[in-house]
């Protein structure tokens, strides 16, 4: 059971901000945007997290990706000495290439010890619409998502499998 791929929403189009942040994807867009608007309204929250968005066309994430993660951390953490941030790097690997045809790794060896070591959370963009398409209905089951996310040190080990929640509307079916 899942959402037929054809019902995911297509990543937005925009020119490049003059900031220098990267395309993000809707449904990575939509979330942040609501976590942000949540957290504004905390006088002092608990948990805080730093994420960094990043679409690669037809590669996996790379270790530079995490570093720049970590100057946001670094750079969130000096002026806020009462709460240490969360660095959660959230990667569209492979974006042009279609689900099916995606083979290679998302993170690959040699950039985990650097991230681990931060205690960063990496996940890819269809991890995020994965935990998106579960639990945004269910209050209780996203509190602990939010728990496994701060939780993690290193490669988010949900929603690996992308065929647990999208149906291929290309895969040909037994007769």
């Amino acid at each position: 059971m899942g959402l037929p791929v054809s019902q995911v929403p297509r990543a937005r189009r925009t020119r490049r901000p003059r900031n220098g942040t990267s395309r993000v994807s809707a449904a990575a867009s939509c979330f942040v945007e609501r976590v942000t608007r949540e957290a504004r309204s905390m006088p002092r929250p608990e948990k805080v997290a730093v994420v960094e968005i990043k679409g690669v066309d037809r590669k996996s994430a790379a270790e530079s990706h995490a570093r720049q993660l970590e100057q946001w951390v670094s750079a969130y953490d000096a002026a806020h000495e009462d709460v240490k941030a969360k660095g959660i790097l959230i990667v569209n690997t492979f974006k042009d290439t279609p689900l099916r045809d995606r083979t290679e790794v998302s993170f690959p060896t040699q950039m985990r010890p650097y991230s681990e070591a931060r205690e960063h959370c990496l996940m890819t963009g269809l991890q995020l619409l994965g935990i998106y398409l579960d639990y945004k209905d269910n209050e209780v089951k996203k509190q602990e998502m939010i728990e496994r996310i701060f939780a993690t040190k290193g490669i988010f080990s949900e929603y690996q499998n992308w065929t647990d929640f999208l149906i291929d509307e290309n895969a040909e079916t037994p007769a």
